[in-house]
């Protein structure tokens, strides 16, 4: 929201106005997150400024349906903890209920007070794009984390300098939910290589968003089965995806999926083997479903 967006940024005191990432390079630890703080405080500046002012009655009600969805939110997680608890038990079940009825009320009012501030808006205009896109990477992936992925050598550094650059992509990988834990560096070296390994994702635009997502959904590792010693591999993920698509295993709907259902479809944590298992049981024991 709008006015979300102006506390984000209002917070920075900086006076630069930077628009494009550093460039790639080496440097220490503490040398590469001054950088990245610096920026994001220098965006958040620069954001603060374009933002159109907001009238400060519409802000204060907005600000208190955030509240109240956030204690409803709590309040249906209590009693819904308290069902698990007492599995079967009609006062709790109705306390659950009743709690995500209240919940439910208290979002319907805080999207309503949202749009009495953004109706009239042109924000399209008002915002550029390359400097929220940046800062907003900056934010869920923090000075740190991003500073210290750079700090491992000019290529690491390259990879987050090529993501903040790039204003339309950057817009992408958002859009589709950013990188998992706010790992950026991490996503875009497995976008990378994912497009290393590949011969043909140039030529189907559902590869190339079936890569974003793979490389955004296991830019935190993730184990097979709750293995800790055994982790998918995700590379593989996507080849193994990439070879169904193209053999045909797939559902028809396949190629029309975006970057965010992707990361959905090839988040499991079974072995590619099993999955493959799966689609083969599926079409001999319900071919009805499948073809």
């Amino acid at each position: 929201s709008l006015t979300m967006t102006r506390n984000i940024v209002v917070q920075s005191t900086s006076s630069a106005g930077i628009r494009i990432a550093p460039r790639a390079g080496g440097g220490g630890d503490s040398d590469k997150i001054k950088v990245y703080t610096d920026l994001l405080s220098a965006l958040r500046d620069k954001l603060a400024k374009q933002v159109p002012p907001v009238d400060e009655n519409q802000k204060d009600l907005f600000c208190k349906t955030c509240l109240s969805v956030q204690h409803a939110t709590a309040a249906r997680d209590a009693a819904d903890k308290s069902r698990n608890n007492i599995p079967d038990d009609d006062k709790n079940n109705k306390a659950v209920d009743e709690a995500q009825k209240a919940l439910d009320l208290a979002l319907d009012i805080n999207v309503g007070a949202a749009k009495a501030i953004l109706n009239g808006l042109d924000l399209d205009n008002a915002i550029d794009v390359s400097d929220l896109t940046q800062c907003c990477i900056l934010i869920h992936g923090t000075p740190e984390g991003i500073g210290a992925f750079a700090n491992r050598g000019p290529d690491k550094a390259a990879l987050i300098d090529g993501l903040l650059k790039d204003a339309d992509f950057a817009r992408d990988v958002l859009l589709a939910g950013g990188a998992k834990a706010g790992k950026y560096g991490e996503a875009m070296e497995i976008y990378t290589e994912i497009k290393k390994s590949s011969t043909v994702i140039d030529d189907h635009d559902i590869l190339q968003r079936l890569a974003l997502g793979t490389a955004l959904e296991h830019a935190k590792p993730m184990a097979e089965f709750d293995t800790p010693d055994i982790m998918v591999d995700p590379v593989k993920r996507y080849t193994h995806y990439e070879e169904a698509y193209l053999t045909g295993e797939l559902d028809v709907t396949f190629p029309d999926r975006t970057v965010w259902e992707c990361r959905m479809i090839t988040n499991c944590d079974a072995p590619n083997e099993q999955l493959g298992w799966g689609r083969s049981m599926c079409r001999n024991y319900r071919p009805d479903e499948m073809l």
